[in-house]
This record gives structure tokens, C-alpha cells and sequence, in this order.
């Protein structure tokens, strides 16, 4: 018998727990957040000679010009020489872009072939920042940062630069898309976009810059059929030619359908739509509902078990609290903050500074491991959307006229001078392909899959089988041991009472 009940306690204690799954036909479904996010971050046409971030485009150049000259000679070391760098008995080349060209900078020197003079200043001139724009700049300094950057990054792809970046909300609204340049059309359970300012919220991202999130007011999000006349259809301008190639690796949009209230996890939870196409992504809901009682419980109900929180409303979930995990050891061990967002008394860290920079890294690198597992656990409840989507080319020939009409008043920049009457229909066909792809975001069916997740061994099972074990070996129930130690605790209080009496 005590090897059995010791048998059912170690069971009790491993607090089992497991999940049924079920479809559930529902009535009316709340229709998601969309936030539709484009991979250039700023642009090019925006940043002028007196802003700090013109040193961007001249490395476009510089990227540019050496890709062309590699096309001739591949076995070319190819770079942009400062004058005294370039000689005509010998010519050592340096990966930089020098501020003033009277100065040599401080890089490692390669070897190149052998140019002239001549030769030498004619195909670089015209890619060298000359003293005119150099002395446009307020701060020289962060120009030759802005360069140093770019040379000493380590990444193939570029990719520690993206990561590096850090744009503030000022400058994103400055340099980046704005709403009526993005979203050439809309329209919403079949009816015209009319005030899209009320429907769609400016959001600022580390990752993408400024995006821009659907969300309709609370009672206009019901919907009751399934359906792409029930869902949300887009036409969306893709500035391609714009981008700033540094930072623009890809072309199209980033778009993810999350819960209200929510930040999507951009790293898992978005799809990345091409121009030219149209597309059509159909969603089907699921909801997780998690054991919330205290022994067994493995979630975060809210905010409030955490011990920081966001300062603007969002509601909880485990990727935004370990972003805000992340960023607390940034404000502490670095002095700034990545969030655009944020409302600490910390400054956005500075893209240019090396220092803060090797700081973030070790910070992201440690990122939360203790408190992801101890802190930053799942939400108790959520909700997610499984997307199943095709595409197509889009427009044809035969529609782009209708189309084009239609936008033209609105949002279409291209002109008579980028698209004479003289050019061919199909050219013109592919330049709107190249900026331009429709999107339809629906419900497939009213079915919600519901993962609801129970505790295989409660408390209240454990009393029942240690009854049954005590009265199957000695005849003895739980409620007999109640009785009998009623009957110990009358006994020994009269007895004490007696005692008492004798004294």
C-alpha cells in the first residue's frame, strides 16, 4: 500500500499536462490586424546634399561603378583612390570613399591595377565627394562614420549594417513612405476606403522603419461570411528605383496578420509579396487557451507578471516581452534604447557608434536567456492565423489602362516623361508591374481550431485514487479518516477537560 501511494504522488507531482483539440463552428469572427511593411526603410529621392544620410546614396554610386568596371576585368581589385593615392607608376588602392580627397584616410591599402593619371581621375572624379557637398554636411564627422561603417562591415549580405541602423520616428516620416504614397486603393468588406486615416495607424519598427497597421474601429471588424467579399483587398505602390541599395535587399511588401492589440513577431509571422502580382491569402483562426490555475500554471495572464512593461498599450505576448527584455539590458549596459517607441528617459542608440554598437550586440547575444524561460513565458491565451495563399501576374494587358485611370488622379508619379505615348505597351506594362501588386487578405471558412490544454492529473483525482488504494489494502476511505480524526480530537479535548476538572 505505501509503495502504491508513493506511486500516485510522484504522479500528482510531475503536474502532467495535455491538450485537446477541436473544430469550432463559429457565428461572427473579429477580423485581424494587418500591418504591411515596405524592406526600403528610406528614400533615395528624399535625402538631399545637407542631411546626413546623403553619404548613402554616393556608396549607390561607388556599388554602382564597381560592379561595371568588374563585368570588364573580374581579376580586378577594384576601389576609389584618394589623389595622392593614385599615381602613374604605381597605384595602391584603399575600399573608402574619402571626405576630402586631400586626405589620406587611415584603411587598409590593396593592391590594383595600374592606371594613368588620367585614367585614373576620370573614373573616379565624378564618384569622389567633393569639398562643395563636404562642406554642406553639418558634421564631418559622422560623414566619415557613415563611410567607415560601410567599410568595415564583416556581413556578405550587408546585413549587420540593416541591423545596425537605428532611424528615428522624425526621420522615418521625413525619408520614408507616407500612407497616401503606399496605399494606392483600398477597400473593406466590399466598400471603398473612404477616410483611410481612421483605418490604418502609423507604426514604427526597428526592424522595417514605418509600417502601416489595419485596424478598423471595434465594430466594424465583425465579419459573418467567409469570403474575399468579407475581407480586406489592397492595391499597394512599390517605389523600387527609390530604395537606398545598403538597406534595401529586398523589393515588394512585408505583410502580417496578427490579433489586435498585438505586435506581430516579424521574424516568423509575415509573408513578402513581389510586384507585379496579385494575391490572395485566405486565414484560418486558432486559439490557445493554457491551464491558468496557479500549481500548474506555465503562462503569463498580462503584463502584470512581469517585472517591466511597455509604455505604450499593447497587449502581452512572449515575443514582445523578450524585445522589451532585450532593450532594458540595452538601456542599462549601453545608455540607449532601440525602440522607436519608447518613452524611457534613454536616447535612441546611434548608428554611428562603434562602442554602442559592440554593446547591443552583447546584449542581443545574451539576450534574455533566463528570463525567456522564467519571465518571458507564453501567453495564456492568444490567437493566430494560418495563412494559405497563391498568386498570379498581375495586371494584365488588356486591364492596365482601366486601372491606371483610376489612380492617376491619386497617387501614380509617372508622367508624361517616364511614360510617353510613343512607348510600347509592353514596356509600359512592365513598368506598372515593377511598382505596383494587389493583395486580398479573407477568411476561408468560420471554422476556429481551439486548443484548449487541461491537466491530466488534478488534485481532486489524486484524493479519489489514494482513497480507493487506502480502502482497497485496509478498508479505509478518506472520509473514515476524516471521521476518525473527528473522533481523536473530541477524545484528547475531553480528556483535556477532565484533566482539568481534577486540578
Amino acid at each position: 500500500m505505501v509503495v502504491q501511494i508513493y506511486e500516485l504522488f510522484k504522479q500528482f507531482r510531475r503536474f502532467e499536462k495535455g491538450a485537446n483539440i477541436k473544430a469550432v463552428l463559429k457565428d461572427h469572427l473579429e477580423f485581424p490586424a494587418v500591418t504591411i511593411c515596405s524592406p526600403n526603410k528610406m528614400l533615395k529621392s528624399t535625402i538631399g546634399n545637407d542631411n546626413e544620410y546623403w553619404p548613402l546614396t554616393y556608396i549607390d554610386k561607388y556599388e554602382d561603378h564597381k560592379f561595371d568596371n568588374k563585368l570588364v576585368d573580374q581579376s580586378a581589385e577594384y576601389s576609389m583612390p584618394s589623389d595622392q593615392l593614385c599615381t602613374p607608376d604605381e597605384v595602391q588602392c584603399t575600399y573608402n570613399l574619402c571626405v576630402d580627397r586631400k586626405m589620406i584616410c587611415p584603411v587598409k591599402l590593396l593592391p590594383c591595377p595600374l592606371y594613368n593619371q588620367e585614367t585614373c581621375n576620370n573614373n573616379f572624379e565624378t564618384f569622389n565627394i567633393d569639398s562643395r557637398k563636404r562642406r554642406s554636411s553639418n558634421n564631418d564627422d559622422r560623414v566619415r562614420k557613415w563611410l567607415n561603417m560601410y567599410i568595415s562591415s564583416t556581413n556578405d549580405n550587408y546585413d549587420d549594417i540593416k541591423e545596425r541602423m537605428t532611424i528615428s520616428m522624425e526621420d522615418l516620416n521625413a525619408h520614408g513612405y507616407s500612407l497616401d504614397n503606399f496605399i494606392a486603393q483600398c477597400s473593406f468588406k466590399s466598400k471603398n476606403c473612404s477616410d483611410y486615416g481612421s483605418l490604418f495607424k502609423d507604426v514604427f519598427t526597428h526592424e522595417y522603419g514605418k509600417c502601416f497597421r489595419f485596424q478598423p474601429h471595434h465594430a466594424n471588424r465583425t465579419i459573418a461570411i467567409p469570403g474575399r467579399k468579407q475581407g480586406l483587398s489592397m492595391t499597394i505602390f512599390v517605389n523600387t528605383s527609390d530604395g537606398l541599395g545598403l538597406l534595401s535587399h529586398s523589393e515588394g511588401v512585408f505583410i502580417a496578420v496578427h490579433e489586435h492589440g498585438t505586435t506581430p513577431d516579424y521574424s516568423r509571422h509575415q509573408i513578402l509579396l513581389k510586384p507585379g502580382v496579385e494575391a490572395f491569402i485566405g486565414l484560418n483562426q486558432r486559439e490557445v487557451h493554457l491551464v491558468t490555475l496557479p500549481t500548474y500554471r506555465d503562462c503569463n495572464l498580462n503584463w502584470n507578471d512581469i517585472p517591466w512593461r511597455p509604455q505604450s498599450p499593447v497587449k502581452y505576448s512572449q515575443s514582445e516581452c523578450q524585445k522589451h527584455c532585450t532593450d532594458r539590458k540595452i538601456q542599462k549596459h549601453c545608455n540607449c534604447t532601440e525602440l522607436m517607441n519608447n518613452d524611457s528617459k534613454y536616447p535612441l542608440c546611434d548608428s554611428l557608434d562603434q562602442n554602442q554598437w559592440e554593446c547591443r550586440q552583447r546584449q542581443s547575444e545574451d539576450s534574455c536567456r533566463t528570463s525567456v524561460n522564467e519571465i518571458c513565458k507564453p501567453a495564456c491565451s492568444s490567437k493566430s492565423y494560418e495563412v494559405n495563399w497563391f498568386e498570379h501576374s498581375w495586371p494584365t494587358m488588356n486591364f492596365y489602362p482601366f486601372m491606371m485611370n483610376k489612380l492617376f488622379q491619386s497617387l501614380f508619379p509617372f508622367g508624361a516623361e517616364t511614360m510617353p505615348k510613343s512607348m510600347p505597351k509592353e514596356k509600359k506594362l512592365a513598368l506598372i508591374q515593377e511598382h505596383f501588386l494587389r493583395v486580398h487578405i479573407f477568411f476561408e471558412d468560420m471554422i476556429v481550431e481551439e486548443v484548449n490544454e487541461y491537466v491530466v492529473y488534478s488534485f481532486n483525482a489524486f484524493l479519489s485514487d489514494l482513497g480507493g488504494t487506502m480502502g482497497l489494502f485496509t478498508g479505509i476511505s478518506i472520509i473514515g479518516l476524516m471521521l476518525l480524526l473527528r473522533d481523536l480530537i473530541e477524545y484528547f479535548r475531553g480528556k483535556y477537560k477532565d484533566k482539568g476538572k481534577n486540578v
